[in-house]
């Protein structure tokens, strides 16, 4: 007589595929510390996104164009609301300066050339406007261009002279050069350049946009203006092959002359196109606060 043998082994509970739950079990992984379940905020396509590299240039952009139409106050830094003549004419004034100092850090920031003499080509392109409306009766339209023009024929010589020398002794080279000019304009030759007290600008030859009280917003755009000019053109041309040379003269000026690249004319250039900036600014400055002063020719200017 024969008996059955009894299941030892109890048969897993099905699911509704038909598949072993227990086998499926056996069969799942752990999943990796670092892996983000499905439809999780981290995963896939929910990434943050980052800023485009020009969005912050270009808010500040617009917020420097809207300044004008701000009547907010801003106790304890400033007297008026931000749209006071007074407040547009300091603002202009400071837009200037940072100007000019965006060009000095063409010279000193991206190749480490220290210059004492950067303040002459301001100076030129401000005595060189008003000299040509005040003498040749030019228009602003034409002077300001010209201006620029000689105080960048002026950095291109003086540079050329200049850049034969480096470190402290190029220092000292500019400093005479810029001594030399602050002299020049002081010592008033054929009563050209007003001595001591300057040139006032003739409102003449600028536009009525450009004269009197109600026209300080205007003012202060053309300040606004070349700030951007500067900027964006400091910032263009360090991201070109250029630029990426005067950051290597910058860190082993040396190393670049072993490679096969001379230094010399891409220092001349940077020091060509700084002297072009700051004549513009000369030249914005000169509109700006209505004259010019030797105080704009010294070193200690620079």
């Amino acid at each position: 007589m024969s008996m059955d043998t009894p299941q030892t082994t109890a048969a897993a509970p099905a699911d509704g595929t038909g598949h072993s739950t227990g086998s499926a079990q056996r069969g799942a992984e752990p999943a990796a510390p670092g892996d983000a379940p499905q439809g999780a905020p981290g995963a896939g396509g929910g990434r943050r996104r980052r800023l485009p590299r020009w969005a912050v240039p270009v808010a500040a952009v617009v917020l420097l164009a809207i300044l004008p139409f701000s009547t907010l106050p801003v106790p304890g830094i400033l007297e008026g609301p931000i749209n006071s003549p007074a407040t547009l004419q300091l603002l202009a004034t400071c837009l200037v300066f940072a100007g000019l100092a965006t060009s000095y850090d063409l010279l000193y920031g991206r190749l480490g050339l220290l210059s004492f003499g950067h303040a002459l080509y301001f100076a030129s392109g401000a005595y060189f406007a008003a000299l040509l409306m005040d003498t040749a009766g030019l228009p602003l339209a034409v002077a300001a261009p010209a201006a620029v023009a000689g105080g960048t024929l002026l950095a291109l010589v003086l540079g050329a002279v200049s850049l034969r020398v480096s470190g402290i002794a190029l220092a000292m080279v500019t400093l005479a050069f810029a001594q030399a000019g602050s002299i020049l304009v002081i010592r008033d030759p054929g009563r050209a350049t007003g001595g001591e007290e300057g040139l006032p600008l003739r409102t003449e030859p600028v536009p009525d946009a450009l004269v009197g009280v109600f026209n300080t917003a205007n003012v202060y755009w053309l300040a606004a203006g070349y700030a951007v000019l500067a900027a964006a053109t400091v910032w263009w041309l360090d991201a070109t092959p250029t630029g990426r040379v005067w950051r290597g003269i910058r860190a082993n000026e040396r190393r670049v002359a072993v490679l096969g690249v001379n230094p010399y004319p891409y220092k001349l250039a940077a020091f060509t196109v700084a002297g072009a900036l700051a004549s513009t600014g000369g030249a914005a400055y000169l509109v700006v606060s209505g004259g010019v002063t030797p105080v704009v020719t010294t070193a200690e200017f620079t």
